[in-house]
């Protein structure tokens, strides 16, 4: 049972992590210390209000999750590397009544970029995707790989980081990447937008549905790729009133519950923003970039868990 706000020193929170790097992990990626850095923070914006959380890794069968008030998901990057295990893990946090941010059906729901489809049947501006099984680009390509001058990017449609994105030049390159998949594979391609390297890709960050704060990623020269273990920059940034709502018309959109997301989307040429992915699970939130921003997370997250 949730406890009340005034019992804060006895609330305990389970901040999800792993104990294995993840695949994307390679040469010039950060430390393990610096990879886990915003749990630290957190952890620490959970200590200044008097609540106890812990880095749990998720793979854990000794933990007794009844004694937790909330598990919320961080740095499970991992899971796509063992995702049967990873929900069932989540199912049985749940399963012992213990709160889970983001909760399972929501997990479900967001793990495959399949979602895109589904968001642009209900209205929302995507970049354009052909998303499917390896094996039906090559017959569908003709009819959808047209159109992009900087190229496309592939990558899929299970994955976090980066992991496995290419920047590939034409549509037969496209073809030839993905022929060489395996065809249990599936698979997102995108035109490269020109807006993320001249730009950036914008994130905008939401809490218990409203938007808290935005960041913009900028790669680094010569890079496509907008994470920081690729170089690039993130800066604190104030949105435009029509990015701003095209943001919250996603947040409005999911028809699921998310205590935070993160709402990626970079400009078309036309000049609107679309939505590039909408991140549910373990996205980034930029603590060490954005002042303040533990703060609100772990502000957002006691407000839930001790109402």
């Amino acid at each position: 049972m949730p406890r009340k706000r005034n019992d804060l020193a006895m609330t305990r929170i389970a901040v999800l992590s792993t104990t294995r790097l993840p695949r994307f992990l390679g040469e010039g990626h950060p430390t393990e210390a610096g990879l886990f850095a915003e749990d630290d923070l957190l952890i620490d914006a959970f200590a200044r209000r008097g609540a106890r959380a812990e880095r749990l890794a998720w793979r854990r069968v000794d933990v007794d999750w009844r004694t937790y008030d909330l598990a919320v998901i961080r740095s499970t990057w991992d899971y796509i590397d063992d995702l049967a295990a990873f929900l069932a893990r989540l199912r049985a946090i749940e399963d012992a009544g213990c709160p889970l941010v983001n909760p399972l059906r929501t997990v479900e729901w967001n793990y495959d970029k399949g979602y895109l489809l589904e968001l642009a049947e209900r209205g929302l501006v995507i970049v354009p995707s052909w998303i499917g099984a390896a094996t039906s680009f090559a017959a569908e390509a003709p009819a959808w790989a047209t159109g992009a001058p900087e190229g496309y990017i592939v990558k899929p449609t299970v994955g976090v980081g980066a992991f496995g994105a290419v920047l590939l030049a034409d549509g037969d390159a496209v073809a030839r990447h993905v022929s060489a998949l395996s065809a249990a594979e599936r698979v997102i391609v995108q035109p490269f937008l020109p807006s993320v390297r001249d730009e950036g890709e914008w994130s905008f960050v939401f809490l218990d549905g409203g938007l808290a704060y935005t960041a913009l990623k900028r790669p680094r020269p010569g890079e496509f790729r907008v994470q920081v273990m690729y170089g690039a920059e993130t800066i604190p940034a104030e949105p435009a009133a029509r990015d701003r709502a095209a943001a919250e018309a996603v947040m409005a959109a999911l028809l699921l519950p998310a205590r935070y997301a993160r709402i990626d989307m970079a400009r078309l040429p036309d000049g609107r923003l679309a939505l590039m992915e909408a991140e549910l699970i373990e996205p980034q939130l930029y603590f060490s970039s954005v002042p303040g921003s533990a703060d609100r997370f772990a502000e957002a997250m006691l407000a839930g868990a001790t109402a």
